[in-house]
């Protein structure tokens, strides 16, 4: 038996498009109930959109506990769509608010990670790569950071980032 179906037709246009590959169900406004996570929106347990922080089309998209010494859980999201800044970003999978996000242009951030592999670091470290438009505004690049934004390595000569010339593109 359907309980709830949800559209983002009829509401504001910050709704829609919001939308990544896969979707995260978990509680995160700790009421017993899973929400989901479609992206960059959340709705409630009843279908009902609880935010959205109108980022648009992430490809890449993990909800868990990144950050230990922060209270709840938090969202990452790799985002398809070229941004000036944002690209990548983290925030608060209860409210949807911004805990940080990349300071630098990206074209289509296509492949993710996210891990508690590293134990230097509280938290998880997270990795993306973005595969670029070929010119000097959005190269193809590599990140990687611990799970509160502190930049690690950075570039095409970082371990889980590798081009194939003449391929489609960028794997790990």
């Amino acid at each position: 038996k359907n309980v709830w179906k949800y559209s983002s037709s009829g509401y504001p246009k910050a709704y829609q498009g919001q939308g990544a590959h896969t979707t995260r169900c978990c509680d995160i406004d700790n009421d017993g109930r899973d929400a989901i996570v479609l992206g960059n929106m959340a709705l409630d347990d009843d279908g009902q959109p609880l935010w959205t922080n109108a980022r648009r089309h992430p490809d890449f998209l993990y909800v868990a506990d990144l950050l230990p010494q922060r209270e709840g859980l938090e969202s990452i999201t790799c985002l398809e769509i070229n941004h000036d800044t944002g690209g990548i970003n983290v925030s608060c999978a209860k409210t949807g608010k911004e805990i940080w996000e990349l300071k630098e242009p990206t074209f289509h951030v296509h492949y993710g990670f996210c891990g508690d592999i590293d134990p230097l670091y509280r938290g998880v470290v997270t990795g993306a790569t973005d595969v670029g438009a070929g010119n000097k505004k959005y190269p193809a690049k590599a990140w990687i950071f611990t799970g509160d934004g502190k930049m690690l390595a950075s570039g095409k000569n970082i371990q889980f980032f590798k081009y194939k010339a003449g391929s489609s593109g960028f794997f790990h």
